[in-house]
């Protein structure tokens, strides 16, 4: 399987585990072959501007705001983000403050970890236990979501919005646009069960 090209991470400043484990879905994000290869030419484009270790990376990442209108989708280029660029966040104390980042793997990506550090600036750090890493999960939801409160039953609308810790807590069949939850069951194992709407 292949890991979808876009996918975003949601960084909270909060105490919490510092870790998100990214792999593949059951079903990969329908890309038409158009789409893939504009998204890799404008990655193209500015990899040619990247100091020289990010030209051989696995994958490149783009700085996008956090809080946005815009939806985005795994086949979606980040046309606000910043290449490479740096995340910032401002925050007093005991304040939540979102950071985001959509990254692209040009070639197969088996698995990712974020793994955080320290936060410093201006003399101070924050701990990296003080930072709690999501992924962005897109998932099916009735056809006015994202765009209206009432739901239209007769339709299922791709949205990221689902914060995850780990991406396999859900996963999504693109195809027939359903979704099933990782269950624990009493005897140690796990499962996956139906969880789209009726």
């Amino acid at each position: 399987m292949k890991l979808r090209p876009w996918f975003l991470v949601l960084a909270l400043l909060h105490g919490g585990a510092a870790l998100a484990q990214l792999s593949p879905d059951a079903q990969a994000y329908p890309l038409s072959a158009a789409q893939r290869q504009a998204n890799a030419a404008r990655v193209a484009g500015d990899l040619q501007r990247a100091p020289a270790p990010w030209r051989a990376a696995p994958l490149v990442y783009y700085e996008v705001p956090a809080v946005s209108p815009v939806k985005r989708l795994p086949d979606a280029f980040p046309e606000d983000g910043r290449f490479l660029g740096p995340l910032q966040v401002i925050a007093a104390q005991d304040e939540y403050e979102p950071a985001s980042f959509v990254a692209y793997a040009p070639a197969r990506v088996a698995r990712l970890e974020v793994v955080t550090s320290a936060l410093t600036g201006a003399g101070t750090a924050i701990p990296a236990s003080a930072v709690e890493v999501k992924i962005v999960k897109v998932w099916y939801q009735a056809g006015s979501a994202w765009y209206g409160y009432f739901a239209d039953r007769t339709q299922r609308v791709a949205i990221p919005e689902l914060l995850l810790r780990g991406e396999n807590l859900v996963q999504v069949d693109f195809a027939n646009r359903e979704h099933y939850v990782r269950y624990a069951c009493l005897d140690g194992s796990s499962r996956y069960a139906w969880m789209s709407f009726g």
